[in-house]
């Protein structure tokens, strides 16, 4: 599998570390990942949007692990924040669990969430 980010010189460059669009070449496997939510290993919410976004991701790679994939299979994220103040420090755990891998990424500000405990929500698409 061979994937290739696509930035165009004539097209705004990102505003953060994400692909503008990513292609996906010769996969045979995709992964469609549920939105994740900063809840513990008990369903408990974790403390703080700081805590809530590193459990997210955690899972995340947790659940690439389980297929047989990692990071760099990652092909799209979508997280979802109910604060905008919150984007920065999103941007920072986001970054760091992605090491550099840039993959195609929609970020939402909405009004709520399943429960008003969840400040996040990450789904995501891979491949390999």
């Amino acid at each position: 599998m061979k994937m290739i980010n696509h930035q165009p010189a004539t097209v705004h460059k990102p505003f953060s570390a994400y692909a503008l669009a990513t292609e996906v070449q010769d996969a045979t496997r995709w992964l469609h990942i549920s939105g994740q939510v900063g809840a513990d290993s008990d369903g408990k919410p974790v403390e703080g949007i700081e805590g809530q976004l590193e459990e997210i991701f955690f899972k995340l790679g947790e659940i690439l692990k389980e297929a047989e994939m990692d990071r760099t299979n990652l092909v799209k994220i979508t997280i979802f924040l109910t604060r905008a103040e919150d984007v920065g420090v999103m941007r920072k755990v986001r970054d760091r669990f992605m090491a550099g891998h840039l993959c195609a990424s929609s970020l939402l500000i909405v009004a709520g969430l399943s429960s008003p405990n969840w400040l996040a929500e990450v789904e995501a698409v891979a491949a390999a």
